[in-house]
């Protein structure tokens, strides 16, 4: 059996997509969809994309997760790096087998900034995957899928936060703080 696994943003395309997309990135992200795994996201591009969009490089966030299931030998929290990554739900023939325990906006605050004069924090980002799925896998033709929407392979940072400045993103994409 072949095994294939997806971390973040390829999770994302492993995925359905959005259910009811509202954003224009919604509506590429759907069109990107490879369905290799029933999931839809809950990825905000006003919340959760947030942390993709202002991360400088070396944000690192420790978001904890429950991982269950026969990859992990039973049940285990762990701390697993976030950086902006998708809550998946509405899955019939996947399993669930990671879990959000916390909220990203609560761990490692973000604002929107507003000029009065000079740049001030003006509004907290706010997410809302706590008690969504962050891992799942499914079977795919004969190979199986595991998807990540964090990212297992990089180290956390505890008490990380994302320095937010205006200049690029490590994506070469310019940092709007608004």
């Amino acid at each position: 059996m072949r095994e294939l696994s997806r971390i973040c943003g390829a999770a994302n395309m492993a995925s359905m997509g959005y259910e009811r997309p509202r954003h224009p990135m919604d509506f590429l992200t759907n069109k990107a969809a490879l369905g290799f795994i029933d999931a839809y996201l809950n990825d905000g591009q006003w919340g959760e994309w947030q942390y993709l969009w202002k991360d400088g490089g070396r944000s690192n966030i420790p978001i904890k997760q429950e991982l269950h299931g026969e990859i992990f030998n039973g049940k285990i929290a762990r701390y697993i790096t976030y950086a902006g990554g998708a809550g998946l739900y509405g899955m019939k023939k996947a399993k669930g087998i990671g879990v959000y325990l916390e909220e990203p906006s609560d761990v490692a605050p973000l604002h929107y900034w507003i000029w009065i004069g000079k740049w001030i924090p003006w509004k907290k980002i706010t997410t809302d995957i706590k008690g969504y799925y962050s891992a799942a896998e499914s079977t795919y033709g004969n190979g199986k899928v595991v998807v990540f929407s964090s990212h297992p392979e990089i180290p956390p940072r505890f008490n990380a936060s994302v320095k937010e400045y205006f200049g690029l993103s490590i994506y070469g994409i310019p940092r709007l703080c608004i």
